[in-house]
């Protein structure tokens, strides 16, 4: 329970005016001072009986990306069986999230639309969600503490990189990233779990009677791999720049229709060729750290289209950048 304004003036005035009831011995004055305590104890108990059983949920729109504003819906639950309550507040200090509902019927739900912003990347967990209200006069404000075990995980921020990617098919002569549509496959291959279904070769699948798939290029027009610098060399803004870009390259060029993977200085995903596997990659941008490099990073592979996002000036993919497609300094975003 906690006084509000309104309250710490209602007991002032109770003071004085019990005081002044004291010294003049006036009936009409002490019987003020009842009414202004029974006004206190009313919105004590009525406060009280106003939140039991009241309990609350928040369910956001997956996926969750840093910056822009997230559809949530605060949704209110009154467990009681023949009374409403009034004016709920629900607040999560860490994460900003604030609905009010002005009435949430007995043994019902009240469902609230609004926006939630997350500032950063990473599991955020709703662990400082409170339940509140001032009902029905204002004096004192019950809260009461709930015990959600609920997280989200955040994605990194997009940013625009069409210009970027521009300037990489603009290379002269580098066939840097080649459409990834057309019909010059070289060989035919049994489906993959995650192989786009626009790439299946009908033709050879009615022959065997198995799925089967166009291979373009042997993958090398197909494949793209973000080398992210994520040495603890950069500064953690930096890092946080650099992890935007990588996160941004990658779902720009699987929108686009690439097989993408992730590459850092310690781990390497699987080409991204679903939506869930593209998930899978965001899921570690989400919660990446600083890393330490490890030789196999370090390697080109020669089936790859290579983007490296540098985070550092002495990055440990400076040589991996002297071979790439395309080289993006987070320093200078």
């Amino acid at each position: 329970m906690k006084l509000t304004r309104e309250g710490k003036g209602l007991l002032i005035t109770g003071v004085l005016v019990a005081m002044a009831a004291l010294n003049t011995g006036n009936n009409l004055i002490y019987l003020l001072t009842a009414l202004m305590l029974s006004l206190g104890l009313l919105d004590v108990v009525a406060g009280y009986s106003n939140l039991k059983k009241i309990s609350a949920d928040v369910v956001v729109e997956e996926p969750l990306y840093a910056g822009p504003g997230q559809t949530a819906f605060y949704r209110f639950f009154n467990d009681k069986k023949h009374s409403s309550a009034f004016l709920v507040t629900l607040k999560d200090t860490d994460t900003g999230m604030f609905a009010v509902a002005p009435r949430i019927d007995p043994d019902g739900m009240t469902e609230i639309k609004g926006v939630v912003t997350f500032s950063c990347r990473g599991r955020i967990r709703l662990s400082h969600m409170k339940l509140s209200s001032g009902y029905p006069f204002g004096f004192y404000r019950n809260v009461v503490k709930l015990n959600n075990p609920k997280s989200f995980l955040v994605y990194p921020e997009l940013i625009d990189v069409q210009g970027l990617l521009a300037g990489v098919r603009s290379i002269a002569g580098s066939g840097a990233l080649p459409h990834p549509s057309g019909e010059d496959f070289t060989d035919i291959r049994p489906y993959q779990q995650g192989d786009p279904m626009r790439d299946i070769h009908w033709k050879s699948t009615a022959k065997t009677g198995g799925l089967m798939v166009k291979e373009f290029r042997a993958g090398i027009s197909r494949h793209v791999t973000v080398a992210l610098d994520t040495s603890a060399r950069a500064t953690p803004e930096i890092l946080e720049k650099g992890i935007s870009l990588a996160a941004s390259l990658v779902e720009a060029l699987f929108s686009e229709g690439y097989p993408v993977r992730l590459k850092t200085l310690a781990q390497v995903s699987a080409p991204a060729r679903s939506r869930e596997q593209l998930y899978h990659i965001m899921d570690m941008l989400a919660l990446i750290q600083p890393e330490e490099p490890v030789p196999q990073a370090l390697q080109e592979e020669g089936q790859e289209i290579l983007l490296v996002v540098l985070c550092s000036r002495d990055s440990p993919f400076r040589n991996l950048a002297q071979r790439a497609s395309g080289v993006f300094d987070a320093i200078r975003l």
